[in-house]
Formats: C-alpha cells, structure tokens, sequence
C-alpha cells in the first residue's frame, strides 16, 4: 500500500515548515496471511481466511503506522520549534519592558517603589547569579589559583586531564532537513483472494 501525504503552500508555491512530503511503501509479509483451510470434503473455507483476514487487521490497526507516528511526530517537532520561537520573542519584549521600567524607577529615584498588580506585586531586587563555569573560565580559574598559590603551574596538565577524559553521551534522534522525497516505484498488486 502506498501512502502520500503532500501539502503545498499555494501562495508562494514555496516548501513551508508544516509541509509533509511522505512516501511510505507498507506492505505486510506473504508469511503473515494464513492460506485458506480445506475441509473434510476439499472445498475451502473463506469464512476461516475472512475471519483471520479481519483479526489481522484488527490488530494492525490498533498499532499505528510509521506514518501516522511521522506524522505526529513532524506535528509536535514543528509545534516545539514554534514554541521555542515565541518563547524567545517573549523573553526579548519582556526584558526590554523590564530594562524601561528600571530606567524610569532610576530615573525619578524610585527603586524602593512597590508596585501593585492584580495578585500581587512587583518590587525592584538585585539578583545574583554565579557565573556558568566553562572550559576557558576553569582555565582562569586555575591560573589565577596556582599564581596566588605559588609553585609549579599544572593547568595545563589539569586541563588535558579533563578534555582527555571528558566523555561524550550518544542517543539516537530524528533529524528534519528540507528536501523532497525519492519518488518510489509502486509495489504490484497482491493476487486476488
């Protein structure tokens, strides 16, 4: 059986993030399907090769296709992105309020001011945060450290130490790049029952 599912973009007749451009081949093995059962006076059974004809696909259709969770899978990875979109876009706006109401709280010296809201309120506070520690920071540090100490200056040997042993984690992902499909010959049909 083979499934498309193509969805273009008419105005600009340009690939969008939202377009699926699936081919999926699906066939089920010869080996699943049960040949017809003769009975006692050599006439077969259809009524035994349509009842495990609709058991199977019963249970097929409980489990979903590859095509269907692709499907999904592309919905929720485009939904996220959007997401994360917004969510940049919001955290830009909101700090760029927030930088305007500090200037104007500084400005008409109001950094003690409490600012009602409707569950709430809202004050001016320093928050402090410690600095992320990377590679390079470590490095400082470490020089910084071993010149107040005195003695022999190891980061170097330190910093080998750690790259040399750092590790990595693998884990298998899906990747979406932008492209078309390989056009897929169609599969014969099967022999009628």
């Amino acid at each position: 059986m083979i499934g498309m599912g193509k969805r273009t973009n008419k105005r600009t007749n340009k690939r969008s993030l939202n377009e699926i451009n699936l081919i999926f081949i699906i066939c089920s093995s010869l080996e699943d399907m049960q040949p017809p059962s003769v009975n006692n006076t050599g006439v077969s059974s259809s009524t035994n090769v349509v009842d495990n004809y609709q058991q199977q696909s019963i249970q097929q259709s409980l489990q979903p296709t590859i095509a269907t969770l692709v499907r999904n899978w592309l919905h929720y990875d485009n939904l996220a992105t959007s997401l994360y979109r917004q969510h940049i876009n919001a955290r830009k706006l909101r700090n760029t309020y927030e930088k305007n109401i500090i200037g104007q709280l500084h400005s008409n010296h109001m950094e003690n001011a409490i600012i009602q809201i409707n569950n709430g309120k809202i004050t001016l506070i320093e928050e402090k945060h410690p600095k992320t520690l990377t590679i390079s920071r470590i490095e400082e540090l470490l020089h910084s450290y071993y010149s107040r100490k005195g003695g022999i200056n190891e980061t170097k040997a330190i910093m080998n130490h750690i790259l040399g042993n750092r590790g990595t984690d693998s884990i298998k992902r899906l990747k979406k790049t932008s492209g078309t499909a390989p056009l897929a010959s169609p599969l014969p049909l099967p022999p009628p029952m």
